[in-house]
């Protein structure tokens, strides 16, 4: 029997439809992923993705506890740090072997160090560059859109000349099977003196809009059957005209998609808070529950029996221990809600605290403050990071790293051609070139060892292919730092020369006579 797959219904030609007409259709489609979203949000970072209509941010987002916050922060806080280290570069530029060979045969006296010098250098530049731009704090607002709502719209905004986090609320993304954006649409409420220079000066010349007219504006990027993408923008109902459509190859596009995980014709990813989502749940249920026990636990009463000898005013009036005519049996403590069962909530609350705090990595302590933050301290945060999210880190670096890369780059003056790439430096790797130094020393210090053998075993080495082999083993090329053979026997003749020249010397000095 042949299994019947699921119908998927063709998708419409973008080019057919109007921007608004795109939105409303990609909008539809994304129902269940918004809702998800907003129930991520509201149980960690309730600003991320807020409730739809709503003039305040918080309204609607009501939370017995504090974890999903607090863990979310600190979560994202060392991702960064991981991924994005203050102190170094988070990508390397590396020559292609046809470059590489090129410029050697052009350059006689240089080596490919002295390439690797110049292009760390063109690093640092751009790396100074971003920094003065103060975007940094975008990186951790990204990356908290992809472990809450699954990915976050990236936009290089070449009008304003920065990087912008669109809103979940403002964008809808259609990918192809292999996961590539085929459609993305960003949908803004402006006025029209918000919009840029020539759009603005094309709308007040159309009937109907004014400086102060609100509109809604639309940017489309869709795929084409050669791998480009073509941005229009729609205003309203209505498509802009051509001079405003601007063409992209691939890896030029200025907008990007990053996602947590993305599961196989998926146009949307999943968060890593939807893994933790019943855990947060309960633990905000669990929370509510205590709260509300701890408050009826408060409001107590005293019972006095209406037909004993106790009279209440007498009780009202009196003072702590002056008398008053009555029988113990004639009153009473009312207390609502059991102690008991409260002490049992307590302990399920403290069982999902210790495993969202395993998830948030809150049990893994937290950076010192005031002090620069070390290797190792960074590599302990980084393994505990692969230890429960492995998977994360190729995505990231794909998705994530390498357009803001090249964004950095771009727009800090550095063009990238076919002779220059550009490699994503992260996970253990995060350590950037004093992880290279580090290795380095090590394999210096395993050959410095080495010496320590007798001298008959010594001579019969073959010191350029231990070295060769040492260097594999903590991945990093000794070949270039060992001067060739041919070039070592001439220091050694040199310096036998050398030392014969100051013998010779100090014999003559000591056979002449001493004068008068």
């Amino acid at each position: 029997m042949v299994a019947i797959l699921p119908y998927r219904e063709p998708e419409p030609d973008v080019a057919q439809e109007t921007p608004a007409g795109t939105w409303a259709r990609l909008y539809a489609r994304s129902e269940y992923v918004r809702h998800r979203a907003r129930v991520n949000s509201a149980l960690t970072l309730p600003e991320v993705y807020p409730e739809e209509d709503s003039s305040d941010l918080m309204s609607g987002q009501h939370s017995y506890q504090s974890l999903g916050s607090r863990g979310m922060n600190c979560f994202v806080n060392k991702v960064a740090v991981a991924l994005f280290r203050p102190s170094t570069s988070f990508f390397r530029l590396r020559p292609t072997k046809k470059f590489l060979r090129k410029y050697l045969e052009n350059n006689p006296g240089e080596t490919q160090r002295d390439l690797d010098t110049y292009l760390a250098k063109q690093e640092r530049e751009a790396g100074d560059a971003w920094t003065q731009k103060g975007e940094h704090h975008k990186i951790n607002m990204a990356l908290s859109h992809i472990a809450i709502i699954g990915q976050a719209c990236l936009w290089f905004d070449e009008d304003m000349d920065s990087l912008r986090v669109v809103p979940f609320s403002q964008y809808c993304v259609a990918r192809t099977a292999t996961g590539k954006i085929d459609t993305l649409i960003i949908a803004e409420q402006l006025s029209v003196k918000d919009l840029h220079g020539d759009l603005q000066t094309y709308l007040l010349a159309q009937p109907g809009y004014q400086v102060g007219s609100s509109v809604q504006l639309y940017t489309r990027a869709s795929r084409q059957l050669d791998g480009s993408y073509v941005v229009e923008t729609g205003v309203d109902d209505y498509m802009a005209p051509e001079r405003f459509t601007r063409k992209y190859k691939e890896g030029d596009l200025p907008f990007a998609v990053p996602f947590w995980k993305l599961p196989d014709g998926a146009s949307y990813g999943v968060s890593m808070v939807d893994g933790l989502q019943g855990d947060l749940l309960a633990y905000n249920e669990i929370s509510k529950a205590l709260v509300s026990g701890s408050l009826a636990l408060m409001d107590w009463r005293l019972l006095v029996n209406p037909g004993g000898q106790t009279n209440i005013d007498d009780l009202k009036r009196s003072s702590p221990g002056e008398a008053v005519a009555g029988l113990p049996g004639d009153i009473g403590l009312s207390l609502q809600g059991d102690p008991n069962v409260l002490q049992y909530v307590q302990t399920l609350a403290l069982q999902l605290d210790r495993r969202l705090s395993s998830a948030f990595l809150l049990d893994q302590g937290v950076f010192r403050e005031g002090e620069r933050v070390t290797a190792t301290e960074i590599q302990r945060v980084v393994q505990s990071l692969e230890e429960q999210y492995s998977g994360i880190y190729a995505a990231l670096a794909h998705e994530f790293q390498a357009p803001l890369a090249r964004w950095v780059l771009k727009s800090s003056g550095i063009k990238l051609d076919n002779s220059i790439q550009v490699s994503i430096v992260t996970g253990f790797d995060a350590i950037s070139r004093q992880n290279d130094v580090s290795n380095l020393t090590q394999a210096l210090s395993v050959l410095g060892q080495l010496q320590q053998l007798p001298p008959p075993l010594l001579d019969r080495l073959n010191w350029h292919v231990i070295a060769a082999s040492v260097g594999d083993g903590f991945g990093i090329g000794l070949e270039e730092f060992l001067i060739p053979e041919e070039q070592y026997q001439q220091q050694i003749q040199q310096q036998q020369q050398q030392q014969a020249a100051l013998q010779v010397a100090a014999q003559q000095a000591t056979q002449q006579p001493p004068q008068e």
